[in-house]
């Protein structure tokens, strides 16, 4: 008997040395995240002034001189304004004519814009008036954004969306009976897409044909941000 009672406590302590530890899993950590954004204005700092040349002749090579000719008075009108060569911009040159019957002499169109660009403080319609009186045969009007650097815009616009995503945060904390914490994440998601036009230069107004536009351009930052939650 005593055998026994020692072999049972022996398979008792045996059992208790082989069950598993049960240990307490911790309480996932509450968070909370949000989004913020933020919208800032640039305003235009420059203006683009253009015309398009347009001649006539009797072959390819004659309109292409005579285009070339008002071209070249035009940008000597444009330096004579006080405009720098890298501010200026010939393009969409295009030379072309219609079949004409036998006998008949070939007539020929070519046609290309000049494009100047100058501060907002220029005087962009006595420029214009230069560029008309100095063969342009064609006003594209004026066309106002900002090509300015925007860094210090940027640092605003991103910090104000910060600051959205912030007070969405202490609102929800403050719904959910709990106290925003310390920040665990955040990321931005300003999508950042520019017009094309003038590559990094952003135009946005414009007067064609009697009609206006401000030019001032809105950007929208975006923020995603996590706080934790105590």
């Amino acid at each position: 008997m005593r055998y026994l009672t020692a072999s049972l406590i022996a398979i008792s302590l045996g059992t208790l040395a082989c069950a598993p530890t049960q240990r307490s899993e911790p309480s996932p950590q509450r968070q909370i995240s949000v989004h913020g954004s933020a919208t800032i204005q640039l305003p235009p700092d420059s203006v683009e002034v253009s015309v398009d040349v347009q001649t006539a002749g009797t072959s390819a090579g004659v309109c292409l001189s005579t285009n070339a000719s008002k071209v070249q008075s035009i940008l000597t009108a444009l330096r004579k304004h006080g405009i720098d060569s890298k501010d200026v911009q010939v393009s969409q040159l295009t030379v072309n004519g219609a079949p004409r019957p036998p006998g008949e002499p070939s007539e020929c169109f070519a046609s290309c814009n000049v494009t100047a660009t100058l501060p907002m403080s220029g005087d962009s319609a006595g420029v214009l008036r230069a560029l008309i009186e100095a063969g342009g045969s064609q006003s594209g009007g004026f066309r106002y954004f900002h090509a300015g650097a925007v860094e210090r815009e940027e640092q605003d616009g991103l910090k104000r969306a910060y600051a959205n995503a912030l007070t969405k945060a202490e609102t929800l904390a403050l719904l959910s009976g709990g106290v925003l914490g310390k920040t665990l994440s955040a990321s931005e998601d300003t999508n950042r897409v520019y017009p094309n036009f003038g590559g990094p230069a952003r135009a946005m107004g414009r007067v064609v044909m009697g009609n206006q536009d401000s030019g001032v351009e809105e950007r929208t930052f975006s923020v995603s941000v996590t706080y934790e939650l105590r």
